[in-house]
């Protein structure tokens, strides 16, 4: 079984899309059901964030198998809106005020814009909803998912937000006496989402205007999953 690094070669099933990792990198391409392995060392559910660089570290190991299924589709027919805006240079101000900025281009392969015009509420959302809140009245309130490949990183212009080590921790307590707990306590998930990542300091007039600060050795700097600020 092959192994690659990318999103391909790709396998739409009755609605799930399949993903064969290589090390060697290929076009994306459809493959026929008849085409997938009897069997895998590693079969992923969910192409999410999270599932694809899992995927992605299993597969290292050039002896593992894996697959990732994904019950949406690729996204790949709504790409510009995952990842692109466009701004007209007639108009200084954009959702955000950093786009006047001389080294911002007004034609921009970043998803900024998608996070307030993105795919929430559309076909590639699972339109999730809570449980009566009776902190609001007991109404239900909206929660969004992605329904395609990358997940809610998609549908929500890519942001990527760490939790706070408060989170963590109490998930931690919540699973405290099962096999594996001790992997969920803070420390250890923050090292291993710092050994997933590579990060990119912001350009120079980008963090001066948004008064960005960040700590450098918070972040990783090897990892399959690239992470910046749009520039």
């Amino acid at each position: 079984m092959r192994r690659i690094v990318q999103l391909s070669p790709l396998l739409f099933v009755g609605g799930v899309v399949g993903l064969a990792f290589d090390h060697t990198l290929v076009s994306r391409a459809m493959i026929n059901p008849s085409s997938l392995s009897d069997q895998y060392d590693f079969v992923i559910v969910g192409g999410g964030l999270a599932g694809l660089v899992l995927a992605s570290r299993l597969s290292e190991d050039s002896s593992t198998t894996v697959l990732v299924l994904e019950a949406g589709g690729t996204g790949e027919e709504v790409a510009d809106t995952i990842s692109k805006h466009s701004f007209s240079p007639r108009r200084r101000k954009f959702d955000i005020d950093v786009a006047f900025l001389p080294s911002v281009r007004f034609l921009a392969d970043h998803p900024g814009r998608a996070y307030y015009a993105g795919l929430v509420n559309s076909d590639y959302d699972w339109k999730w909803t809570s449980v009566p809140q009776p902190n609001v009245k007991d109404r239900t309130m909206a929660w969004p998912g992605g329904r395609l490949l990358g997940g809610s990183s998609a549908i929500n212009g890519c942001y990527l937000v760490r939790p706070s080590a408060v989170e963590v921790d109490a998930w931690h307590e919540l699973v405290s006496g099962l096999d594996g707990a001790d992997n969920w306590t803070s420390e250890k998930f923050f090292a291993a989402m710092d050994k997933s990542e590579t990060f990119t300091p912001p350009l120079q007039d980008i963090q001066t205007i948004g008064n960005i600060q960040y700590v450098a050795s918070s972040h990783g700097s090897s990892g399959p999953l690239h992470a910046s600020y749009p520039a």
